[in-house]
């Protein structure tokens, strides 16, 4: 039996399972999970709102969102970036490449900013 074919076959299989990424209709939506994780997440953003910004940049996707907590405020609020990045977005060069940004600000967990800060 060669090996090299059942490696093979086994890439396949594993590859046509579908994928259970998370999907998100806006940054909010992740970012207030954020608060009380010290890992970061990811998500697809999907919906009106990704179909406006992809519409708008002529890209052909998909949007990824990443949240990770920048530092606590109190057990309820933080200060988190979120770097979004748009996949498959045309450059002035004429080449096709990912256009990212990041952003940061404070939310809390229940996706309102905190109150009473400076």
């Amino acid at each position: 039996m060669n090996i090299k074919f059942v490696v093979m076959g086994v890439i396949a299989l594993v590859s046509a399972w579908p994928s259970n990424a998370l999907t998100i209709t806006n940054i909010n939506q992740l970012a207030r999970k954020q608060v009380r994780l010290t890992v970061p997440q990811s998500a697809q953003l999907v919906g009106s709102y990704a179909d406006t910004i992809l519409r708008e940049t002529h890209a052909q996707g998909p949007i990824m969102i990443t949240t990770e907590l920048v530092h606590p405020i109190d057990d309820q609020c933080g200060r988190i970036q979120a770097t979004t990045t748009i996949k498959n977005t045309p450059r002035l060069d004429g080449q096709v490449g990912d256009f990212w940004t990041k952003v940061q600000f404070d939310i809390c967990s229940d996706g309102n900013p905190p109150s009473g800060r400076k």
